[in-house]
């Protein structure tokens, strides 16, 4: 009976194969194509190296190892003081995990010989990625206030904008151009500081903390309050605990 290889050897032989077609004359027409495979590849081990798909820290701590030691059994588990069996039906669990997801744009990817068909094994991997961590797109903790999913066939995406415009606000992505991009840092580390620290008076850290609470989000007509004017209601306050404030 052949050796069935594991996902993580399926994907470096497929990596070292297109790699050497780079420098093969005989595929010399086919360079910009095979350079664009590697980045497929690339994008499929980046998935891997997130580890998402393992939830022991344990575990990642020795498939980290693992993928770094180029796959050596041995190594590994004499780095971590386990027997080679223990390695081998753990290697045998995860890639069978991560099948479903990588093998067959995998092999879609090694047979493509055009842009095209290269880009549909992709799509491929991409959507499996997608039902395997299908929220991953969103800052921790969004996920518990969502519906349960449900695909309704007579709603089109176009009818669902505003919906969009919500969401976007609670993505990686937008925290990120947001928080990086958007803010003074200096002041950014200034507001946290007075919230998580001993730093600063006590009704300005009563006044974040009232803030952060949600404590002005509602208006006294019970509606809800946008930030700006949640900003606005919070130096209201302030003002309102000196009494020499008029």
């Amino acid at each position: 009976m052949a050796y069935d290889k594991n996902i993580f050897e399926k994907l470096n032989d497929v990596y070292r194969d297109t790699k050497a077609r780079l420098t093969g004359d005989v595929f010399h027409d086919q360079i910009e194509l095979n350079i664009s495979k590697l980045k497929g590849i690339k994008e499929m081990t980046s998935f891997i190296n997130k580890f998402s798909w393992i939830k022991r820290e344990e575990t990642i701590e020795r498939f980290k190892f693992f993928l770094k030691s180029n796959l050596n059994v041995e190594q590994t588990a004499a780095r971590f003081g386990i027997n080679e069996d223990t390695i081998h039906s753990s290697i045998k669990y995860y890639s069978d995990k991560l099948k479903p997801i990588i093998e067959a744009p995998l092999t879609y990817l090694e047979e493509s010989t055009d842009f095209e068909s290269l880009e549909a094994a992709m799509k491929k991997f991409r959507r499996a990625v997608q039902l395997e961590v299908p929220n991953e797109y969103f800052l921790n903790g969004m996920t518990e206030l969502f519906p349960e999913q449900k695909y309704v066939p007579n709603c089109t995406l176009d009818e669902c904008r505003k919906e969009l415009e919500v969401l976007g606000l609670f993505t990686h992505m937008y925290a990120n151009l947001i928080l990086k991009g958007g803010c003074n840092q200096i002041k950014l580390a200034h507001i946290l500081s007075i919230l998580n620290s001993d730093k600063g008076n006590d009704q300005d850290w009563g006044a974040l903390k009232l803030f952060f609470d949600g404590e002005f989000s509602i208006s006294d007509s019970g509606e809800p309050v946008s930030i700006q004017g949640q900003v606005e209601r919070m130096f209201q306050w302030l003002d309102d605990q000196n009494p020499y404030n008029n």
